[in-house]
């Protein structure tokens, strides 16, 4: 891995507003282009250079698109600030690009140089995934650090940000270093995605070697569906989803304690096809009756985005957020596509399950429970 300045004078411009700012850079990324107008000559220059593989080019004020989303350079904001919450807003112009039709992960993605066969690093902010892209990506093609967002065969967007480090004091503005800096290497060809893994970074010192181990289905869902930005707005995104991660053959784990331990098992990820795997589960119905609310007291379920059964548990996926219900919680929401009264429903209950010591009560205390989670309403 390169070594590189601590204070890395090309991200580092003269702080001299004095100039006329005229410039304007336009930067394609994932399925958009970004402008960013008001800069200094200089400004543009290292814009130029750390965005150079999302095709960073300028052009004249005069010809500004006002299609393109569009960021002027605040001049109360020193350089390296400005250029830090830059990264952050392209990325959420990024991720609003491909929102309904594109998966979309808070991952860095790798791909073959030969085939294109590419990989998926989740992780949690903090957890490694520039880290191991810096050492990776020396041998591998560099897609991304951010986000790897796809489509729903495969083919990835790619989104070759400059990296965001720590530098000098470890304290922030980051520093942003270009890819072609830090000698990541360049892929140009289709991408797609091969394997899918979740970074776990052991800083116990115990671990010997990185270990690769599958995740069952739900425990896949747990881990990726936090790190993915708009899975609600993809039509029935959770089966997607699980369609997607059947076709890769599931989902790895990766723990790990440093990330040069990662090359050897990422390239034989990348170089033994993996058969499809069908998991235990299916699409759930959705549906909610238009029917109005009777006068009497009743409840009935509230829309979700999306739902599938897991077994006897039933994911349901509303605005963003993954829920998983276990024990009477799937019978609850199964069974109130309708308006019903507390005493319907006890009575079905009780025919599915059979009598049990305080079963009005445990009912009574789901009904609750589910309401708090915005997935029941009461009449």
């Amino acid at each position: 891995m390169k070594a590189y300045s601590e204070t890395c004078v090309s991200d580092c411009p003269d702080e001299d507003h004095s100039q006329e700012n005229v410039e304007s850079v336009l930067i394609d990324v994932v399925k958009t282009t970004v402008q960013v107008v008001g800069l200094s000559f200089e400004e543009s220059q290292i814009l130029l250079t750390a965005w150079e593989r999302c095709k960073a080019r300028l052009a004249p004020v005069k010809s500004v698109n006002t299609a393109h989303p569009t960021i002027e350079r605040s001049p109360s904001l020193e350089w390296k600030q400005f250029h830090e919450n830059l990264v952050s807003w392209i990325t959420r112009q990024a991720i609003e690009s491909g929102r309904g039709n594109l998966f979309m992960f808070h991952a860095a993605a790798l791909c073959s140089p030969s085939s294109g066969a590419s990989i998926v690093l989740a992780a949690e902010s903090g957890t490694g995934k520039t880290t191991a892209t810096r050492v990776l990506a020396t041998e591998l093609g560099y897609i991304t650090d951010e986000t790897a967002a796809f489509d729903t065969d495969g083919v990835l967007y790619p989104y070759a940000k400059p990296l965001s480090i720590l530098t000098g004091a470890k304290q922030r503005p980051k520093t942003q270093f270009s890819p072609a800096e830090l000698e990541l290497q360049p892929y140009e060809g289709e991408a797609r995605v091969a394997t899918i893994a979740v970074l776990d970074r052991d800083r116990s010192g115990l671990l010997a070697e990185p270990i690769a181990s599958k995740l069952s289905l739900g425990e896949a869902l747990n881990q990726l569906i936090p790190q993915m930005s708009s899975l609600s707005y993809l039509d029935r995104g959770l089966v997607q989803l699980c369609q997607l991660i059947d076709s890769l053959g599931g989902v790895v784990q990766l723990r790990y304690a440093e990330a040069s331990e990662l090359a050897a098992i990422i390239k034989d990820l990348l170089g033994s096809p993996r058969a499809s795997k069908n998991h235990e589960w299916s699409a759930a119905d959705i549906q909610v009756t238009s029917r109005p609310a009777p006068a009497v007291w009743s409840i009935r379920r509230q829309t979700v985005d999306d739902a599938i059964w897991l077994g006897p548990d039933l994911g349901l996926l509303k605005d963003e957020q993954y829920i998983l219900l276990t024990g009477i919680g799937p019978f609850i929401w199964d069974s109130l596509s309708d308006w019903k009264t507390f005493d319907e429903l006890f009575d079905a209950a009780i025919i599915t399950f059979g009598s049990v010591a305080h079963a009005k009560q445990i009912l009574h205390e789901q009904l609750e429970s589910l309401c708090s989670l915005g997935i029941l309403e009461r009449a």
